[in-house]
């Protein structure tokens, strides 16, 4: 799997850096048991080096895994809302 973070200076808290989840993919072969856990906190644990927080966002509906997050010790601080301007949907609307 791979996870995706961009590592920045929180814009409005400096000097807090904070990482910012882009993408996580987990070979589906894996999403069995405590694989996506270990792996999650493997990220984590690395991000520590380079960061003071951690943003995390998830779909909602089937592919929500915020409970793994949860059980890291991540706790929900804001919901997100998206909508592209064309009218169109997008990949985050279900």
């Amino acid at each position: 799997g791979y996870a995706t973070f961009v590592v920045t200076p929180k814009p409005h808290h400096n000097p807090i850096i904070t990482a910012y989840n882009d993408m996580l993919y987990f070979r589906p072969s894996y999403r069995r048991g405590f694989n996506g856990y270990r792996f999650l906190k493997f990220v984590r644990d690395s991000l520590k080096s380079m960061a003071d927080e951690i943003y995390c966002a998830v779909k909602i509906g089937d592919r929500d895994y915020g409970s793994i997050y949860e059980r890291l010790g991540m706790v929900p601080v804001e919901r997100v809302y998206t909508m592209l301007l064309d009218g169109s949907r997008n990949e985050g609307q279900a």
